[in-house]
């Protein structure tokens, strides 16, 4: 199987959401990475064709970064499918939010399929299912906390910063939600991997879950 595997908690990918290479916009994929053993470090493939996983939603997670004077948050999500778990960090933005917003919306964290793509609108986004069904929002445009417009140098900018600690303060209860019915053991489903768990699509504490990078250290 491809990935770093670990005897506790098995193969760990990371899948990183690519929209641009080099600063041209591209058709948007999923990169993913594997630990290479020997040197000690992480190496990502050269296929840009992986454009949708399936799995459980296991843990979620934000995070606030600065890069260069400026702050902002990242979201980190564990999908798992069988042995194998993919890790995947996502800068928040537009897509992001639509996404999570999918993720507040479930009722249970099972048998989920998220599809990344262009939108016809140019945009990079993600459409997540359930059983094959489409997962709605859960917060309407109208419930969620408008973008304030600040002058800065002459210009107007939106400021995205009540709208982005909204959506922290869901992504803690969806995780607390996720510990108290978390996803069935790989034991009780089947690995779909090798046939639908990447795919291709040609259309454009002791309750505390486990933490898959408490032994890796993962690049983000």
């Amino acid at each position: 199987m491809l990935g770093n595997k670990n005897e506790k908690s098995g193969t760990l990918l990371i899948l990183k959401p690519v929209s641009k290479v080099n600063g041209e916009s591209v058709k948007p994929f999923f990169e993913i990475s594997s630990k290479d053993k020997n040197e000690n470090k992480w190496v990502p493939s050269t296929d840009t064709s992986i454009n949708s996983i399936s799995g459980s939603l296991f843990k979620i997670e934000a995070v606030e970064e600065e890069y260069k004077g400026d702050k902002y948050f990242r979201v980190k999500a564990i999908i798992k499918d069988g042995d194998e778990a993919y890790l995947i960090p996502f800068r928040m933005n537009i897509a992001t939010r639509s996404l999570l917003n999918s993720f507040f919306h479930l009722e249970s964290f099972e048998n989920l399929s998220i599809r990344y793509y262009l939108s016809k609108s140019g945009y990079d986004s993600y459409y997540v299912t359930q059983n094959d069904e489409k997962v709605t929002w859960k917060f309407e445009s109208s419930e969620l906390p408008a973008p304030e417009e600040i002058s800065f140098k002459g210009k107007i900018i939106r400021d995205f910063t009540k709208l982005d600690l909204f959506f922290v303060d869901q992504i803690k209860i969806l995780n607390e939600r996720i510990k108290l019915n978390p996803a069935k053991s790989s034991e009780e489903s089947e690995s779909k991997v090798s046939s639908s768990s990447f795919q291709a699509s040609d259309s454009s504490d002791s309750s505390e879950p486990e933490n898959w990078e408490s032994e890796e250290e993962v690049p983000f």
